[in-house]
């Protein structure tokens, strides 16, 4: 049970005036970018850094990270056994899927598990 990658999430007006911002900062390149039409919402990575933009994007704002973990039913079972609770169970995101989770703490965090190949973080 590991956590590979901590994303912070920001929510912008315009990805293309986003994105090479964010390229400059971190000295990387965007990782991915795709829509998410039944969410309203079109995503992109940079280094560690998620950036949602979109009519939808206000929906996302109550989740306070995300990470890319290795094994969501073991962390599922883990906050549960603990005193968290699901806000939204298990569902298929592209290269793999994904929950919302609130912590002991009332912290709310998205957790996405990629398929082998499915995410950069994953080759």
């Amino acid at each position: 049970m590991k956590t590979l990658q901590v994303l912070s999430r920001v929510f912008v007006e315009d990805l293309d005036r986003t994105i090479p911002v964010y390229e400059q900062l971190l000295g990387e390149p965007c990782r991915m970018r795709f829509p998410i039409p039944q969410a309203g919402i079109e995503l992109a990575q940079v280094g560690s850094v998620l950036l949602y933009a979109g009519e939808g994007k206000d929906r996302e704002r109550s989740v306070d990270l995300s990470l890319v973990v290795d094994d969501l039913e073991q962390w599922r079972s883990y906050w549960l056994e603990r005193g968290g609770c699901v806000i939204r169970d298990m569902w298929p995101v592209a290269g793999g899927r994904n929950m919302v989770l609130a912590h002991p703490d009332g912290t709310a965090a998205e957790y996405l598990e990629f398929f082998e190949g499915g995410h950069p973080c994953r080759d």
